[in-house]
């Protein structure tokens, strides 16, 4: 050990000194952090600026590179396809302590107030705060740099930026492919710090044990004849999955609580439409027998795993569809589209869903708007946050129809023993399906190559698992508690998340070695603006984060990881 690691990182001396130490680091992390914070501010404006979805982070994994090779890391690019991982050696060996970063963006148009540094990439955005998260990491990658050269410290520092965990149902997993690369087989252990909207700066969620629930996704195509659905011998596409939701609607929260099993129908899509003055024509119909409506819903929309108090504008418009499908069956024709977001872990801020009716008299025409406000009005009371309008559509040939379509839907096993329930889902949403498909003519999947291919009058059910819980080892969070509070953060929470994370898969390496873990969230929103509500949800279009918390952010880490070392020695 050389004179300067003594002088900081000594625990070996006088009490006086064993202080004077972790005194000086503190200190000496503070100052470069603050210093520093111009420097990374301005890049991560830069990353927000220019998103890039999972598995193309050429970019952002390009500048990662460059600046820890300035830095002196170690570098190893093209991990898990587009990841980076850097590599710090200190004195004499010892243990490694990983940092995880996210790199990607996602699938929501950036809206934010901040016009300078909105997204220039149309439908892209890093609404989740993995813009701040890098900055963050290689500011504490520099400062770290700057405490070997000029201090010194036994043992080793990992960084690992991780493509793809927004869309993070395996095999697609960003964590599990950095997993099955050995990005964490030398890992003793592992930091993750999120930048959280939903918190002030000052505060940190530190939770113990369960902290992310476990993910499953299902994807639901449908595909009817397109002459079935005129002539009312089939429910059209769009109808065909609001049914569905509006059975599975059991397991969505209605409020801001924790039930066992939440399964979020969190975006709908058509992928085929065309105007139904072509259905007409195709079908010689008349347009004189049918009348069209609009019905609008705004919401807040939000993360899908978080956001359990907002409504969730799909499953609304998937019940609107079930009742009044109940009331006219095959007579309704629906098409619904959604704005803010086009991933499954997001929800809409939100959907029009357009209602074609054929009537059958002038006084049956007269009466449908009216009943059909009333259903809307039955199923939306009760919601706050959450406006409605229904409208007619004078010109029926301008509404779009569905001839195909799918939808995606998550769930979440907010429990550490989630194989059991995650299967029951399944196997309910099966059967619901089947069912609903067997009564509306359309034939049961054959096995073809491409599952994701629907071909006329059939269906398609495509599952997969998705990611294991994240559980927090208690040894870790006690390190990464103290580090915020010596950076200054002085109140914690310890609720758990209903948000998916497949964080969980590199708490073990390739041989199912256990790597004890974490998962901690900083508080990342000015405290005037959160005590007036002036913030917006995780993946939200309008989601933005306090550039002031970026360098408290890097004094975590750096700390984290110091102490970390330290306590393996």
């Amino acid at each position: 050990m050389n004179h300067n690691e003594s002088k900081f990182l000594s625990s070996e001396s006088s009490g006086s000194r064993e202080e004077q130490g972790p005194k000086r680091i503190r200190e000496f992390t503070s100052k470069e952090a603050k210093e520093l914070a111009p420097e990374y501010i301005e890049m991560r404006e830069d990353f927000r600026r220019n998103p890039e979805l999972g598995f193309q982070e050429i970019r952002t994994s390009q500048i990662i590179a460059e600046k820890l090779e300035k830095l002196g890391f170690e570098v190893r690019t093209s991990v898990a396809k587009t990841g980076v991982i850097g590599f710090l050696g200190g004195t004499g060996g010892g243990p490694t302590i990983a940092i995880l970063c996210n790199i990607d963006g996602l699938n929501v148009a950036d809206k934010s107030s901040n016009v300078a540094h909105r997204s220039k990439n149309e439908g892209v955005s890093h609404s989740c705060g993995h813009d701040m998260m890098i900055a963050w990491t290689l500011e504490a990658a520099e400062i770290l740099s700057m405490i070997k050269k000029e201090h010194g410290f036994k043992g080793n520092v990992k960084l690992i930026f991780q493509p793809n965990e927004e869309r993070q149902i395996d095999p697609r997993s960003g964590a599990l492919m950095m997993q099955k690369e050995g990005a964490v087989d030398d890992v003793d252990g592992l930091i993750f710090l999120h930048p959280a909207s939903i918190l002030p700066e000052g505060r940190a969620r530190t939770s113990e044990g369960l902290v992310n629930a476990a993910s499953g996704r299902y994807r639901l195509a449908v595909n009817p004849k397109q002459e079935d659905v005129v002539s009312g011998k089939s429910p059209d596409a769009n109808t065909l999955l609001a049914l569905v939701a509006d059975q599975m609607g059991k397991y969505e929260p209605q409020a801001a609580h924790f039930p066992e099993i939440i399964a979020r129908t969190t975006y709908a899509v058509s992928t085929k439409t065309v105007p139904f003055a072509k259905i007409l024509e195709q079908e010689k119909v008349s347009e004189n027998q049918f009348i069209g409506l609009k019905v609008s819903l705004q919401g807040p929309g939000g993360h899908a795993g978080l956001s359990l108090g907002s409504p969730n504008l799909n499953v609304i418009s998937a019940r609107l569809i079930a009742r009044l499908y109940e009331k006219y069956g095959n007579a309704l024709l629906t098409y619904t589209q959604n704005e803010g977001t086009t991933t499954h872990n997001a929800l809409a801020t939100k959907t029009d869903t357009w209602l074609t009716l054929k009537f059958l008299n002038a006084e049956q025409k007269n009466r449908l708007k009216e009943e059909v406000e009333q259903v809307v009005k039955n199923i939306t009371e009760g919601w706050t946050k959450l406006d409605c309008q229904v409208e007619t559509v004078e010109d029926i040939k301008t509404i779009p129809f569905s001839s195909e379509a799918y939808s995606l839907s998550t769930f979440r096993i907010p429990q550490e023993s989630y194989i059991k329930p995650r299967r029951e889902v399944f196997v309910d949403l099966k059967k619901t399906v089947t069912a609903l498909m067997e009564t509306s003519g359309l034939s049961k999947p054959k096995k073809v190559e491409n599952p994701k291919l629907c071909p006329k009058g059939e269906w398609r059910l495509e599952y997969n698992k998705g990611t294991p819980p994240v559980i927090n080892d208690p040894s870790m969070i006690k390190i990464v508690e103290g580090a915020c509070r010596e950076a200054g953060i002085t109140e914690f929470e310890k609720p758990r998340s209903a948000g998916g994370n497949d964080l969980g898969y590199l708490f073990a390496d390739r041989t199912g070695r256990r790597i004890p873990g974490c998962n901690v969230s900083v508080g990342a929103t000015d405290p005037e603006d959160f005590k007036v509500g002036r913030y917006k949800d995780h993946h939200h279009p309008e989601f933005d984060l306090d550039n002031k918390a970026l360098p408290q952010g890097a004094i975590v880490l750096v700390l984290s990881a110091l102490k970390f070392l330290e306590s393996k020695k």
